[in-house]
């Protein structure tokens, strides 16, 4: 995504959708609590059709993975930022941790 920014400018709504994601991704907004799984889905959603080319095309030895299709994805079959912006327009979020995990300590005698 980082490469993304360097190309983007930065007033208007796709530089302010960017600098967000981003912002979520690295980490920084600790406001919410984001649902990583979803957001993985829909970044595998989108990336999906480079995978599955690379997939079909030649003999492979060993299972395609991620870094594997990443030179394709930052060269010629980059994705356009707007696609990936729709996507992440509303990112899922979690309820906080405290409201999500319930925890109880038994405590049992011994010998009991």
């Amino acid at each position: 995504m980082r490469s993304y920014s360097a190309e983007t400018p930065k007033p208007g709504e796709l530089g302010s959708g960017l600098a967000h994601l981003l912002k979520v991704l690295d980490r920084d907004d600790q406001r919410d609590c984001y649902d990583w799984d979803a957001i993985a889905e829909t970044w595998l959603d989108l990336i999906r059709p480079v995978w599955y080319e690379r997939l079909t095309t030649g003999k492979r030895l060993r299972p395609l993975l991620l870094k594997d299709i990443r030179k394709d994805l930052l060269g010629a079959r980059r994705l356009p930022l707007v696609e990936i912006l729709r996507h992440f327009q509303t990112l899922p979020t979690l309820p906080p941790i405290d409201e999500r995990v319930a925890a109880c300590i038994l405590g049992i005698p011994e010998g009991s």
